[in-house]
């Protein structure tokens, strides 16, 4: 199927604000954010060995506000995906449960203040069409121009969607960021999280108050690791303290790397180009020894960056399914 075709059965009409609101289930409705730490009620007994955090992040938000005073219909979201970010964190101590939650995205909703339409990565539909009607003819026009909102230079830590995977957080270059916000922690495994997406951004939160810090890239902890792609959910290697992925450099070579998360800062280890094509993947495997990259028949269509992710998704169905091992130690294949 190429990306000008659009599979059966897909939704491909835009959903209201109202019927959202009337249809949708709860996990599709907008829900507030908790700041403030709160005890949870429990049924049964919580064992007191349990102890620790448990940290999630998902999405929370699907309708954007486009001015202060909502003068202007919102924007909603089209896909699950494209919801904006909601950290949440689970304490347990001594039989007890405590749970909050913070929005990461709020630069999203301020730069959509500001511009009257939304701008942001999206998997699905533009969230800004059915408003055509009730925006300005310029917030119409630039609010469909693009779908890949990657920000260029420095960024205010949430001014991008980050919702798919919470990770510890390890040692950094030092911030030449002049948005970031607070200081670098000196205990960064257990006082910061870091936040993954399919994308060559990172988002550094802090572990207490969930508050998002700092916005990076692979390129800032080491020139080498300069492109696109990036997978949501890089596999840990807790014995070697390795972290591996991949990128696709502005040349087409796709190579999965290898970083000393142990170290301070986080360092390169290897970088191993692969003999294949550029693809999209979510996730890499790992065994004891070696690190698996799946070279998926699917790649996607850059050309067009008013589509959403969903709509530039090219399945290859002549290519065979490729499995690249690599060593742990060096990355040879």
């Amino acid at each position: 199927m190429s990306s000008e075709e659009k599979p059966k059965g897909y939704n491909w009409y835009t959903i209201t604000e109202e019927e959202l609101n009337k249809f949708a289930p709860p996990f599709l409705r907008d829900v507030p954010e908790t700041p403030k730490e709160v005890e949870c009620k429990l049924g049964g007994t919580w064992p007191t060995w349990v102890h620790g955090s448990f940290l999630r992040i998902g999405v929370g938000r699907f309708t954007i506000p486009l001015s202060e005073d909502d003068s202007k219909p919102r924007a909603v979201v089209q896909h699950l995906f494209d919801g904006l970010g909601l950290l949440h964190k689970f304490r347990m101590t001594q039989g007890r449960v405590f749970y909050m939650s913070r929005r990461t995205t709020e630069g999203v909703v301020r730069r959509a203040y500001k511009d009257g339409y939304l701008l942001t990565t999206r998997m699905g539909l533009n969230a800004n069409t059915p408003l055509k009607e009730a925006q300005d003819p310029c917030s119409t026009l630039l609010g469909a121009q693009q779908s890949l909102y990657v920000p260029t230079g420095y960024a205010e830590p949430d001014s991008v969607n980050m919702n798919v995977q919470p990770r510890r957080g390890m040692h950094l270059p030092n911030d030449k960021n002049p948005y970031s916000r607070g200081t670098q922690s000196a205990n960064p495994a257990t006082e910061e999280i870091l936040v993954h997406t399919d994308w060559n951004i990172l988002q550094v939160c802090d572990a207490r108050t969930l508050e998002p810090k700092r916005l990076l890239n692979y390129m800032d902890i080491d020139p080498e690791l300069a492109g696109s792609g990036s997978c949501a959910h890089p596999p840990h290697d807790r014995k070697r303290g390795l972290t591996f992925n991949y990128l696709i450099d502005a040349s087409g070579v796709l190579f999965v790397f290898a970083l000393d998360v142990a170290s301070n800062p986080a360092a390169l280890v290897w970088k191993s180009p692969l003999p294949c094509r550029p693809c999209y993947t979510h996730a890499l495997a790992m065994t004891d020894k070696y690190v698996v990259f799946v070279r998926n028949p699917v790649h996607l269509d850059l050309s067009d960056t008013t589509k959403g992710f969903a709509d530039m998704m090219v399945c290859e169905h002549n290519s065979p399914t490729e499995f690249y091992i690599l060593d742990k130690s060096d990355g040879k294949q």
